[in-house]
């Protein structure tokens, strides 16, 4: 029997480090373990010494992070409609 090596893709929270397979092909919306949404956003987003301290430039990052989280709920939903407008709202 031969030995091979296999890769399988996955995900991490970077709210609680859990790191999990997904048994779809969608991008989960909320971490299986703590059940955060922001499960996907960069350790900067999530940084508590810049809580409530927002430049114009990160709140246009923190929007466009949103619209991109509402965009996959939307995909989740099969939402058509919704999909359209946030694609829109991101290529804005």
């Amino acid at each position: 029997m031969a030995k091979i090596k296999l890769s399988i893709d996955g995900y991490r929270c970077n709210v609680c480090s859990y790191e999990w397979l997904a048994k779809l092909k969608k991008v989960p919306i909320i971490c299986p373990k703590c059940k955060s949404k922001k499960w996907n956003l960069t350790s900067e987003s999530n940084n508590e010494n810049n809580k409530g301290i927002f430049t114009s430039e990160s709140k246009k990052d923190i929007d466009k992070e949103r619209l991109e989280i509402a965009l996959q709920s939307a995909i989740a939903r099969s939402d058509d409609a919704m999909i359209k407008i946030y694609k829109d709202k991101l290529n804005k």
